[in-house]
């Protein structure tokens, strides 16, 4: 493009005496845009002397996509004039122009020159992969668009006809494989279509019997002939055959050495044909499985007992880092390390990330040997920081990234001899701690929670000591997937992320979309439990709350409150169920398995399960009181184990079931940890 031709000449006469020409700017960035998109900036021009000057506008170097109006006018002497300048892209890459005003000034030449920069970015591909939507960027709300369509598909299921899409999905009419043989169990296979098997439902789990489906008569069970082998699948017996339609077997001399498959069980020989360890008892659904002593915890070990995927427990000691196995064992104890801000401890299987001070060290966490450490102390001091001001540096919180790196909140504390303050990074450390790069400046604000989305934005918790306020890191090239809510709580604030990526913010209960669409699904006013909501199966969620306020307006009971979000315009919340605690159990965070039970621990040492319609199905005394917690979490471990920390101890209660699976897992720890409920 050229300057506009457009001439503006009307103004003051000529006369003798001295002109000027300048500028408000000598250079304009217009940043990022997308092709297909503009963005116009104005600008002044000034004639400071005792003469009007006229000017004549041009554009040159790369100056395609430049506009500039009005091309040529008429200042008064001392007076101004506005400029409009339009960038709107061709092409993707860094354009650089100059803007040129030539004019009749007496002083400087009368020329002015503007450097003119931008560049031209391609929209995303907004393509989703799904069939049934047709997927397009919104170049106003910079965004991309995907709407649902009736179009033909396929769901690639043999087991459906007529597929069609229905609100973005995939559907088919499901097709009947029922051949009416009594003696086949009909199914289909979506690979393949109808199978038709002879029936197992006849088997009547003895391996001494024949057990076949007669199409009139029903199931037929002959027995094998006498001397048949055959397994009774006993560990502590031999030479099994049939007899009298049964299996038996020949016991193994008692006290030979098996295994009964249970990792708990140290003794295991043979007794009467059994193989068992008689010193061993296995825990039923909410005995103890064990409460095993590790010594002086760090002050915030018991709001993270770190799980890995063998079951092992990671704690944080007053000096160190400590595991105990699934049995209860104590596996290792590192009392060389200081100690850590266990909080913020993330993990990757069979790998812990313990911050300690202002270094983040890695252990294997098999032996707890040091794999890797990074100090971040010379990160680059705050601006204004003098040279007499000391700098102190600790660590808030941790994520970990998908590529197994991590986010890090740092806090860097500036004192000098009069003053003291307090600045937020959020840091990128590469997954085997080499480099720390900083990632944002915070300011005055601290990020106090992180959690790394789905699309590896960040998601964070930040305060400045008064006021909490949810805020994104988004995409690049991608604005609106960046925001900080408006509202800001006076009361300490957590983060869940749900299935769709949006965020679950307990300022009241609010749900912030992606693109930062904010709705409250409970109002606020009451202030809720430490620890982020609990995400169950569809729309459910839990948290706790205070009940009604007792005298002088003191909280002396809470309650566990299901809710039910809706999906309708008001996207409002109702309670499906509520359970009344006890007193202090504010200090906890429960967990939640994959059978539906929540489990959560009061601060005078009793465990309670309650199911997924708010009865309480057991209630186990632990013996064990975390009236100096200051926030307590549960975590379960893959066979069901439910695992907690306090009073120097780990304890384990068996329960149901192994960890729900979370809207998404990489919450900010690894996939059995507390962070990811």
């Amino acid at each position: 493009m050229v300057a506009g031709l457009a001439c503006d000449c009307e103004g003051v006469g000529l006369g003798q005496g001295k002109s000027r020409l300048t500028s408000s700017v000598a250079a304009i960035d217009f940043g990022r845009i997308f092709l297909g998109n503009e963005l116009t900036k104005t600008i002044q021009l000034f004639a400071p002397g005792e003469l009007p000057v006229q000017f004549q506008a041009h554009l040159a170097g790369d100056a395609f996509g430049f506009l500039a109006s009005p091309a040529s006018a008429l200042i008064a002497a001392n007076g101004t004039r506005d400029i409009e300048v339009l960038f709107r892209p061709g092409r993707e890459g860094r354009i650089e122009a100059q803007l040129v005003f030539d004019s009749n000034a007496t002083e400087d030449g009368g020329q002015v020159t503007i450097l003119l920069f931008g560049e031209g970015i391609a929209p995303p591909d907004c393509e989703d992969g799904n069939g049934c939507t047709v997927d397009s960027f919104d170049l106003t709300e910079t965004r991309c668009v995907h709407r649902a369509e009736a179009l033909p598909c396929t769901d690639f299921s043999a087991c459906t006809t007529s597929d069609i899409c229905v609100d973005g999905v995939c559907l088919g009419q499901a097709m009947s494989c029922d051949d009416d043989n009594p003696c086949t169990d009909d199914f289909c296979d979506p690979a393949t279509g109808c199978v038709n098997e002879p029936t197992r439902s006849c088997d009547d789990n003895n391996p001494c019997t024949f057990d076949v489906c007669d199409p009139v008569g029903g199931c037929v069970h002959e027995s094998a002939t006498d001397g048949t082998p055959c397994d009774d699948f006993e560990l502590c017996t031999t030479a099994d055959i049939c007899l009298f339609g049964g299996c038996v077997g020949v016991a193994i001399p008692e006290g030979t050495a098996c295994d009964d498959r249970d990792p708990c069980s140290k003794l295991d020989h043979c007794v009467s044909g059994k193989c068992k360890d008689p010193s061993y008892h296995t825990p039923l659904i909410g005995e103890l499985v064990y409460t095993t002593t590790v010594g002086p915890l760090s002050t915030d070990a018991a709001a993270n007992p770190i799980l890995d995927r063998d079951g092992a427990v990671y704690v944080g000691l007053v000096d160190g880092v400590g595991s105990v196995d699934q049995c209860g064992e104590r596996r290792w104890m590192r009392h060389d390390l200081g100690s850590p801000t266990w909080r913020a401890a993330a993990s990757l299987p069979g790998k812990i990330f313990a911050p300690i001070g202002d270094r983040v060290v890695a252990l294997d966490g098999r032996n707890g040997t040091t794999i890797g450490e990074i100090s971040l102390a010379d990160l680059p001091h705050p601006a204004g920081t003098s040279s007499t001001a000391t700098v102190t540096v600790s660590i808030a919180d941790m994520a970990v990234r998908g590529s197994g790196g991590l986010v890090v909140s740092v806090i860097q504390r500036v004192s000098s001899p009069r003053t003291s303050r307090e600045v937020g990074l959020l840091v990128e450390i590469d997954r085997n701690l080499i480099i720390a790069t900083v990632f944002r400046r915070l300011g005055p604000t601290i990020a106090r929670r992180v959690v790394v989305d789905r699309d590896e934005a960040l998601v964070v918790v930040t305060t400045d000591g008064d006021h909490d306020r949810l805020v994104r890191f988004g995409l690049d090239g991608l604005p609106s997937t960046s925001w900080s809510t408006a509202a800001t709580s006076t009361a300490v604030t957590d983060v869940a992320l749900g299935s769709g990526g949006e965020a679950l913010w307990t300022h009241g209960l609010v749900r912030v979309t992606t693109t930062g669409t904010a709705a409250a699904l409970l109002p606020p006013g009451r202030p809720f439990a430490t620890g982020s909501p609990i995400i169950g199966a569809g729309s459910r969620i839990h948290v706790i709350r205070p009940a009604e306020a007792g005298p002088e307006n003191l909280i002396d009971r809470w309650e566990l409150i299901a809710l039910t979000a809706t999906t309708g315009p008001t996207r409002t919340a109702s309670i499906a169920w509520s359970v009344p605690l006890f007193a202090d159990t504010e200090a906890v965070s429960p967990a939640l398995d994959a059978s539906g039970v929540l489990y959560l621990i009061t601060r005078d040492g009793f465990l309670a399960a309650i199911d997924a319609s708010g009865q309480v199905v057991f209630r186990t005394i632990l013996g064990v009181s975390h009236a100096r917690d200051p926030d307590v979490a549960l975590g379960i471990t893959p066979r069901g184990d439910v695992v907690m920390s306090g009073d120097g101890r780990v304890l384990s209660v068996r329960g149901f079931a192994t960890l729900a699976p979370t809207a998404w897992p990489r919450h900010g720890r690894d996939n059995l940890s507390t962070g990811h409920r």
